[in-house]
C-alpha cells in the first residue's frame, strides 16, 4: 500500500480574477444528491426513494494567511477554479466553476500570523482528475 500523501505545495488557482494568497488549509469536497421520494398511499413496509438526477458540489473552505492587501473576488461572478493537491504528482487536481461565498474568521493573534477562511460556492460540475 502507497504511503499517504502530504498536503505540503497544494495550490489554488483563480482562472479570471487572479487572486491568490499563500494557503494553511484546503476543506471540503463534499458533492451530494438528494433523494427523490417515490413513496405513495400505497406503498408498503419502508419509504422509496431514487437518486436525483442533479447534485450539488459543495463547497470548499480555505484557510489563508491574511493581510490587509489581498483582495478576494468577492463580487466576483464565477470562475473557473483549479485546485493542484500538491505532493501528490502531476495531474491531482479538481476543477470547478466557483464563486466566493464568504470570508469569515480574520483572526490576529500575538506572535502569529494572520489568517481568515474563505468559502468558496461549487458552481456547476466538478472534475476530479488523479
Amino acid at each position: 500500500m502507497a504511503a499517504p500523501d502530504q498536503g505540503n505545495l497544494s495550490t489554488v488557482v483563480f482562472g479570471t480574477s487572479g487572486f491568490s494568497a499563500n494557503l494553511m488549509s484546503i476543506n471540503g469536497d463534499t458533492h451530494q444528491r438528494d433523494d427523490v421520494p417515490t413513496s405513495h398511499m400505497g406503498t408498503t413496509n419502508a419509504m422509496t426513494f431514487v437518486p436525483a438526477d442533479l447534485y450539488d458540489g459543495g463547497e470548499f473552505q480555505f484557510v489563508i494567511q491574511y493581510d490587509g492587501t489581498l483582495s478576494p473576488p468577492v463580487s466576483a461572478a464565477a470562475e473557473l477554479i483549479t485546485i493542484d493537491w500538491g505532493g501528490a504528482g502531476a495531474g491531482n487536481t479538481t476543477t470547478f466553476q466557483g464563486y466566493l461565498k464568504q470570508i469569515s474568521g480574520i483572526t490576529a493573534e500575538l506572535n502569529g500570523l494572520m489568517t481568515a477562511t474563505l468559502t468558496i460556492k461549487v458552481a456547476d460540475e466538478i472534475t476530479l482528475a488523479a
